[in-house]
């Protein structure tokens, strides 16, 4: 298990808050107001591009000293967000590729 693996997984522990948990790619979304259904190929593509851009962003705000210190659930919150902003970011990534 990597450090930042270590830490997610600690936040989730101390906070009780599954938001601290990375999350799976969805298969059907909605982007700029289009709905999506990926097939197989794309939704892995998808899930990959989710994973990558999850890892960057958590990992830019968690090795920061700011980060801890703060109480469990505002670092689930900032984790959160980070995975939220990673959703959004594979979305745009995916739909160019497949459009």
């Amino acid at each position: 298990m990597d450090d930042t693996t270590r830490k997610v997984y600690d936040v989730f522990k101390a906070s009780g808050k599954s938001d601290a948990l990375p999350k799976v790619a969805p298969q059907k979304f909605t982007y700029n107001k289009v709905d999506y259904e990926l097939d197989g190929k794309e939704y892995v593509l998808f899930q990959q591009e989710l994973g990558t851009r999850s890892k960057s962003l958590v990992d830019s705000v968690i090795n920061k000293p700011e980060f801890d210190e703060m109480s469990p659930e505002l670092q689930a919150k900032v984790l959160a967000r980070m995975y939220s902003r990673a959703l959004e970011q594979a979305k745009a990534t995916i739909v160019q590729k497949i459009s």
